[in-house]
Parts: structure tokens; C-alpha cells; sequence
């Protein structure tokens, strides 16, 4: 599957079949996992600053903005034109974006984005990416954009968004959304629609990282 920031031609190869292990797909695969804190540790020791200070100086930078929500749904809908399913629809959006926002709390101790993520009865939600997509109902986004993701994004986010659409946009809709159904911070919000807590989203996938 292709993302807008990586060369033409270049794609992620999907399974041929689903995996075995069901556990698998809510997790990194191990291969993915060790290149991407590979990366990440080398960074942080040829940077040699904390985490959240090294975030801090990013966020400052003047061809970085603060990321929402939105911006990083534009990248995978990007990612989703590009590959061969021609689109995404708003219920695969959605667990994407979670997921995106998890393990970027799992990793670095600090939330991607600051909109609020709530537990639906199709699994989370941000409300915000939502109502910006309702119109499009079940049927794929195909609002295309040549926007430059490397002037919102630093590398290091854009190889997560590029691991995530990897390892969870190769599942249907409904796959996500019923993986997302096994999973705590939705089982423990859903009776009564809440936000699910970012600290409660960090410890969980902490866990899917091991």
C-alpha cells in the first residue's frame, strides 16, 4: 500500500491470507517492531535529549504545525487513494486514526493529536474526523489532496503513520472494528459512549508493544 511520502511505486504488500494468530494483528509484528525502536533508540542517542524536550523543539519548528486529528485522517485517506482498494471509508478512518494515536503514546509518552477519542458503538471515534467525513456514509473518501505531509509531519511521525497503515490498512473496516471491540480502552467506555482517557490509551498499548 502506497503513502503519499514515499516514492512512486513503492508499496506495502499486504498478507495473502489473514494471520493465525488473531492476536497478531492488534500488534506490531516483530520485524516491524525492532527496525522501528531501532530507529527510534539510534535517534535518541545521536540526539541525546529527552524525549518530550527533543518533541518540544519539533513542534517549534516553523514548517511544523500542531497536528490534529484531521491532518493525520488526510494522510491515510492519501495512503488510501494511492493503494489498490481506491479508498477508505470513514469506519476504517476512524480505528486507524486510534490506532495512530495509541502507539504514539505507547512510544513517546505524549499524545499525536489533542482531540478527544470516544467509545462508539462501532468501536472509537474521534468526533472531530467524523463530522468532517459524515457525508461520505459507508462509501470510500475520495478527497484527494496534493498536500506536502512533510510539512506537517516530522519523519519520525511520518514512519509511524506509514507503519500503522502497514500492519492495520491491510484489514477491512469491519476487521477493525471488531479487533478494536476486544481491546480495554473501547470495552471499558462503550456502555456509555465516553472519551477514552489518553493515559488509559497509553498504558494499553504499552502492553501490545512487549
Amino acid at each position: 500500500m502506497a503513502c503519499p511520502h514515499k516514492p512512486a511505486g513503492t508499496r506495502h504488500r499486504a498478507p495473502s491470507s489473514t494471520p493465525k494468530n488473531a492476536k497478531f494483528s492488534t500488534a506490531f509484528s516483530l520485524h516491524h517492531l525492532f527496525v522501528f525502536l531501532l530507529s527510534f533508540f539510534t535517534q535518541i542517542t545521536c540526539d541525546d535529549e529527552p524525549i518530550t524536550s527533543r518533541y518540544d523543539n519539533d513542534y517549534n519548528m516553523t514548517t511544523i504545525k500542531k497536528i490534529t486529528a484531521c491532518d493525520i485522517a488526510r494522510y491515510f485517506i492519501t495512503c488510501g487513494i494511492d493503494s489498490e482498494e481506491e479508498g477508505i471509508s470513514n469506519l476504517k478512518l476512524q480505528k486507524l486514526v486510534y490506532y495512530a494515536q495509541g502507539y504514539h503514546l505507547a512510544l513517546y509518552d505524549l499524545p499525536f493529536f489533542d482531540e478527544p477519542i470516544q467509545a462508539w458503538r462501532h468501536g472509537p471515534v474521534c468526533p472531530d474526523v467524523y463530522q468532517k467525513y459524515k457525508s461520505y456514509g459507508a462509501r470510500p473518501i475520495t478527497e484527494h489532496n496534493d498536500e506536502d505531509f512533510t510539512k506537517t509531519f516530522t519523519k519520525d511521525h511520518l514512519d509511524l503513520l506509514d507503519e500503522i497503515y502497514s500492519v492495520f490498512g491491510q484489514f477491512a473496516a469491519w476487521k477493525l472494528r471488531d479487533m478494536t471491540h476486544e481491546e480495554e480502552p473501547w470495552k471499558n467506555h462503550e456502555a456509555l459512549a465516553e472519551e477514552i482517557p489518553q493515559e488509559e490509551m497509553r498504558i494499553y498499548f504499552k502492553t501490545r508493544l512487549n
